[in-house]
């Protein structure tokens, strides 16, 4: 019984992965394609913790 719940959970979670990771390069492709600059490490360095400060401390 619990074989199959981790199959199924297994399976659940690659397919959300998946599709995380077509979302992310179809918006990776459509920013470059719009010649959008890529950010650089200061830029993505501040963001990340600025998303870990709003996930953490809502």
């Amino acid at each position: 019984m619990w074989t199959i719940v981790f199959v199924v959970l297994t399976i659940l979670c690659g397919f959300k992965w998946m599709q995380w990771k077509l979302a992310t390069h179809a918006w990776a492709w459509y920013l470059e394609k719009r010649g959008y600059q890529p950010p650089n490490d200061h830029d993505i360095k501040e963001c990340t913790r600025a998303v870990i400060g709003s996930l953490l401390f809502r």
